[in-house]
């Protein structure tokens, strides 16, 4: 019994101990100043720029967060959220330029990498070698921080593209598909599906009203693993099979393909010249099948 109630103690002041910990930790670094005092919502324009490779260049419009180079996409809102989330980063400590320092032994100069926020750039440097926090200098004064943001910095344009394969606000109204063959192929004969007045109906009569309210679901939130620009796609069989959806009741269609690799499925779209990379398994949630239906 004593045992028990010791451990017990024991515990209890392990979880105290590790709470006081976290908050003391959390409250040291909320009370440190933030790298700087700019509104990322003020923000219209994102360059990042490193050694040898193209700029990569996000602008804010009306329609939202939109890469212009060296790809033209929609930008995945939640990447854009995190490279402004840079801004509230606390800095441990500051360094003013000046006082017979070199940039160059901050590897500032020249910068690892750049990251421009409309006029105010930031420029990444080494680490400090005790502390492992990373040199940036912004607005004239280096910091020291924390870096969780050069990993996404320095990752390709296409991994700002957005996954998701319609906007939002493109409600799907109607959409004419090909049918899974029960061996996984795609077949030549297609299905249409239409709402009519608030109900889904198609040209397949076995099909159940549930099941077509599923695969509008999985098209309308279809998100792809990755993306890219269809030139850099990888090889994929020859055989196309065309899709067509109505969005918010439009009069004409817009137009995609569907190809099949030995490990993959992707959804082609020639206006955006994106190619939208899905699992196999993906075929079973976006077509109609022989051997369920």
């Amino acid at each position: 019994m004593k045992k028990s109630y010791l451990t017990n103690l024991i515990l209890i002041g392990l979880i105290i101990g590790l709470y006081w910990f976290n908050t003391y930790d959390k409250t040291a670094e909320s009370e440190m100043p933030q790298l700087s005092t700019l509104i990322s919502n003020n923000i219209h324009n994102i360059t990042i720029s490193r050694p040898a490779v193209a700029d990569i260049v996000l602008e804010k419009s009306v329609s939202g967060w939109q890469i212009t180079q060296p790809i033209k996409a929609v930008a995945n809102i939640k990447r854009v959220e995190l490279v402004l989330s840079f801004l509230n980063t606390p800095s441990y400590a500051q360094i003013t330029i000046g006082d017979g320092k070199s940039l160059s032994q901050f590897e500032l100069e020249p910068a690892n990498l750049v990251l421009a926020l409309d006029q105010h750039r930031v420029l990444f440097g080494g680490l400090e070698p005790i502390s492992k926090h990373r040199y940036v200098l912004i607005d004239n004064v280096i910091h020291l921080i924390t870096d969780r943001i050069t990993p996404l910095l320095r990752a390709n344009a296409t991994s700002f593209i957005e996954n998701k394969v319609f906007p939002k606000a493109n409600i799907i109204t109607k959409l004419i598909l090909p049918k899974l063959n029960t061996d996984n192929s795609l077949s030549a004969e297609s299905i249409i599906i239409e709402n009519n007045n608030g109900h889904w109906q198609s040209n397949w009569p076995t099909i159940t009203t549930d099941r077509l309210s599923a695969l509008i679901q999985n098209w309308q939130h279809a998100y792809a693993l990755q993306v890219l620009p269809l030139q850099e796609n990888g090889p994929v069989s020859t055989a196309t099979h065309k899709i067509q959806i109505w969005f918010n009741d439009q009069t004409m269609p817009a137009e995609y393909e569907l190809k099949l690799s030995d490990n993959a499925l992707f959804i082609l779209d020639h206006q955006q010249q994106l190619s939208y990379q899905f699992t196999l398994a993906s075929l079973a949630q976006l077509l109609p099948s022989q051997s369920i239906e």
